[in-house]
C-alpha cells in the first residue's frame, strides 16, 4: 500500500484552475521529485497533500498511522533561530550534568568525600539513564550528529552556522518525531553549488538510513535528477509525464516545458 495516493486533486481559484485531476501515489522508501515550471502550483499541490491547504476536487489518503513532515521553503529563507535554540537547550542541560558528574567521579577519589560523592554520583547516574530522563537528548545528540554536525557546531548559534546546516538543523528537528514521509519544498533554496552536494548527500542518506519516504519540490533540475528515484512533471495543471531520471529527462513534453536553460540543465544530466 502507498504512504500517500492522491486521487483527482484539483485547484481552482476563482474561475481559474490551478491543477486539475491530478493522481499519484507516493511508494514507501522512495525519493519522488515533483518539478515543473514556476507557476503551476507545486508548493500549493504539496500543501494539499499535507492538509494545509483544502482541493477544490479529488481526495487525499495516507497509509494507517503515517506521520508526515513538512520542511516549508519559508521556513528555510527565513531562518530557524528558535528551533536552533530548542535544539541546543537539551544539550546544555545534558552536558551540566556530564559535567556534574565528572566532578563527583574526581571526588570519589578523596577519602573524606567519597562517601557523600558516590551516594550523589548514583543518585545523579540513575537519572541520567532513566528510559525517561534524557533519551530524548540522546536521540537529538544522535540525529544531529547522524547529518554531520560536529559537537562544536551544535554549541554554535545559528548566525555562526551555515545556510546548508540551518537547512540540516530543520531536518533534525522534523526526524525527531520519526516521520513516515517528508515533504521538501526547495530544500536548497540560498545554498551554493558545495551546499548542494552535501544536501543531496544528506537526504539520500535519511531515506537509505531511515527508510524515510522523500517527497520533495525542486526548480533546480539537475538536483532533483540526482536525489530522485521517480519523478513527476507537471504543467498545464496536470502530470504531463512521471518515470525514472533517464526518461523524463528524455521526454518531449518536459523538455518543450523548460526551454532554454533548463532544457540545457536537463541534457546535461547524464
Amino acid at each position: 500500500m502507498p504512504v500517500l495516493t492522491a486521487t483527482n486533486i484539483g485547484k481552482s481559484f476563482g474561475a481559474r484552475d490551478l491543477f486539475a485531476g491530478i493522481t499519484a501515489s507516493v511508494p514507501h522508501r522512495a525519493r519522488i521529485g515533483l518539478v515543473g515550471p514556476n507557476g503551476v502550483g507545486k508548493t500549493t499541490l504539496l500543501r494539499i497533500l499535507l492538509g494545509m491547504d483544502d482541493a477544490s476536487t479529488g481526495s487525499v489518503h495516507t497509509a494507517r498511522g503515517t506521520r508526515i513532515g513538512y520542511l516549508p521553503q519559508e521556513a528555510i529563507l527565513e531562518g530557524v533561530q528558535t528551533l536552533w535554540q530548542e535544539c541546543q537547550k537539551p544539550f546544555e542541560t545534558l552536558i551540566e550534568r556530564q559535567h556534574e558528574l565528572e566532578r563527583l567521579e574526581k571526588k570519589m577519589s578523596d577519602p573524606e568525600q567519597a562517601a557523600e560523592a558516590m551516594e550523589t554520583y548514583g543518585r545523579l547516574q540513575q537519572e541520567f539513564d532513566h528510559a525517561g530522563g534524557y533519551t530524548f537528548e540522546m536521540r537529538i545528540r544522535q540525529t544531529l550528529t547522524g547529518l554531520g554536525f560536529s559537537r562544536e557546531d551544535q554549541q554554535r548559534p545559528l548566525d555562526q552556522l551555515s545556510g546548508g546546516q540551518r537547512t540540516r538543523a530543520l531536518l533534525a528537528r522534523l526526524l525527531l518525531s520519526e516521520p513516515d514521509l517528508l515533504l521538501l519544498d526547495e530544500p536548497c533554496a540560498g545554498m551554493n553549488s558545495e551546499e548542494k552536494q552535501d544536501m543531496i548527500f544528506w537526504i539520500k542518506d535519511i531515506q537509505d538510513t531511515l527508510g524515510v519516504t522523500i517527497l520533495l519540490i525542486e526548480h533546480d533540475m539537475k538536483m532533483v535528477m540526482d536525489i530522485s528515484e521517480r519523478i513527476l512533471v507537471v504543467n498545464f495543471g496536470k502530470i504531463i509525464t512521471e518515470g525514472n531520471p533517464e526518461a523524463v529527462q528524455k521526454n518531449p513534453e518536459v523538455l518543450k516545458a523548460y526551454l532554454g536553460e533548463e532544457e540545457d540543465g536537463i541534457r546535461g544530466v547524464a
